[in-house]
């Protein structure tokens, strides 16, 4: 309990206005997932222009706050070259009140995301992250108050994020179980606020849910959530706590409007403004003019074509979770070319985007393996990998970022098998699997470093280290080595 008593520190009071027994309506706009959408200029996402000259009304009319629940500034090369930094500057301009940290804002390690809190105008709050010190790096929370009624907005981050971003980047961090954090720090929010907002990265799948936290801490009045990308159009009720969610990639802007009558909270009703419903809002002229700036930037990069792919590559996030696909396929035989190792590995949650047929830019490269990780190699025998195997499979039909793309060897998934038994007829290069032998394995460093939950390969030494994923892959497509066929590699037995 000690280290979670250590979280209550370092806390923002901010004041805006105070009378008592007030009557108004408190609008928290929200957003989760964006993965850098908000500095995109595509027609079908929200982007930050247009949600500041949404939000700007409100601001001028009454008590309003925006909150972002995480995963905001990596997804999209202009964010990714720039480590998300341009998309926090954008953020600053939006006027963003508070933000939880996501898993994918330690893409570049926590150096990198602490750096973060110099760079932002507004609160990254985490009340359950500790430094290798024992120490929260993060604000836990901040109190804002509208008319004397003190609403605190507490930040949460997935213990999901030790596995699902860079561990190397994040070496002697701790994600605290979140109901505890929670737990413990309910004794103070209770005498500091009178409206308690959860602004949390934690969905509603796996161990520590938005679902748990809601059901197991009494007095959560809003839990904005995040991470597995739920759409909640009016919200979720778990008790007296309303979750809510908004999907992903700022295709819907959340509202939740919170109804004071006396100084006290009578009502929550929350709702989803889709991308329909900015057709007529005013950009924000000087975010517009950043965008072109950023985009002027990244043009030149983007736009240069490596290669052509007579067929569509496919890359949807529900098929390269749950099953191989070409790109997959050629993504692996790339790192084995680029290598010399026996096989590689590639883990479906590394995908991000598909590739139509016709040329290939750079940028769209860039965007399906948009998290430049470097690629290794390790030697590890085939009990090893039939364990990493079955890993893969372990949660299937369910969607994992864990699934594995083989490269080099091939195998059969029976799922009416029990987890931990699913996989069999091994076979690399045609011949049969040997538990016993060892293999040269090439993979991205977030497998290598125990990241989507494979804890088999994290101390095992690296044999070898190369280029980023994106350049290997670059450089495979330019060779005209690429086939552009489609050969199952893994047998299914339903």
């Amino acid at each position: 309990m000690k280290k979670l008593i250590l979280l209550v520190t370092a806390v923002f009071i901010i004041s805006c206005g105070a009378s008592n027994n007030a009557n108004f309506d408190l609008i928290i706009f929200h957003t989760n997932d964006s993965h850098g959408r908000g500095i995109s200029t595509g027609n079908n996402v929200i982007n930050y222009a247009l949600l500041a000259g949404y939000v700007e009304n409100y601001r001028a009319e009454g008590a309003t706050l925006l909150l972002d629940a995480g995963d905001a500034i990596a997804g999209l090369p202009t964010g990714n070259l720039a480590r998300g930094t341009n998309v926090i500057e954008v953020m600053n301009l939006v006027g963003f009140d508070a933000m939880t940290l996501g898993n994918h804002e330690f893409n570049w390690g926590a150096d990198h995301a602490l750096s973060l809190i110099g760079l932002a105008d507004f609160p990254l709050v985490a009340a359950n992250i500790l430094a290798p010190n024992g120490t929260p790096p993060f604000t836990p929370y901040i109190i804002r108050t509208f008319e004397g009624v003190r609403v605190a907005i507490v930040g949460l981050a997935t213990p999901e994020t030790l596995f699902k971003t860079n561990p190397e980047g994040i070496i002697g961090y701790s994600f605290v179980d979140p109901v505890e954090t929670m737990r413990a720090l309910m004794p103070a929010l209770n005498r500091e606020a009178d409206i308690i907002v959860a602004l949390a990265h934690l969905g509603q799948e796996g161990a520590d849910t938005s679902i748990r936290l809601a059901t197991e801490v009494n007095g959560i009045n809003l839990i904005i959530d995040g991470h597995d990308h739920a759409l909640l159009p009016e919200g979720l009720w778990v008790g007296n706590t309303l979750i809510v969610s908004t999907g992903a990639h700022l295709s819907n802007l959340g509202k939740v409007t919170l109804t004071i009558e006396n100084g006290q909270l009578a009502s929550s009703r929350a709702e989803l403004l889709p991308r329909s419903a900015f057709e007529s809002v005013p950009a924000n002229a000087a975010i517009e003019a950043m965008f072109a700036r950023i985009n002027a930037e990244t043009a030149v990069i983007m736009n240069e074509i490596v290669a052509s792919t007579p067929i569509a590559l496919n890359g949807e996030r529900a098929d390269v979770r749950t099953g191989e696909t070409l790109l997959g396929q050629l993504i692996a035989d790339s790192l084995i070319a680029e290598t010399g190792a026996d096989i590689a590995i590639m883990n479906g949650g590394g995908i991000r985007e598909s590739i139509p047929a016709g040329p290939i830019s750079k940028g769209q490269v860039i965007t399906v393996l948009p998290f430049a990780n470097d690629i290794v190699t390790i030697r590890i025998n085939g009990a090893t990998l039939r364990r990493a195997l079955e890993h893969s499979a372990g949660v299937y039909p369910e969607q994992s970022g864990g699934f594995l793309h083989p490269g080099g060897f091939s195998y059969t998934i029976t799922p009416s098998q029990p987890a931990g038994s699913r996989i069999s007829n091994v076979m690399v290069n045609g011949v049969a699997l040997n538990d016993n032998f060892t293999y040269t394995v090439a993979l991205a460093n977030f497998l290598a470093s125990g990241g989507d939950g494979f804890t088999m390969f994290a101390d095992t030494p690296l044999t070898g280290m190369f280029a980023s994923d994106e350049v290997i892959f670059i450089n495979y497509l330019q060779s005209g080595n690429a086939g552009f066929t489609f050969s199952p590699r893994i047998t299914w037995v339903r």
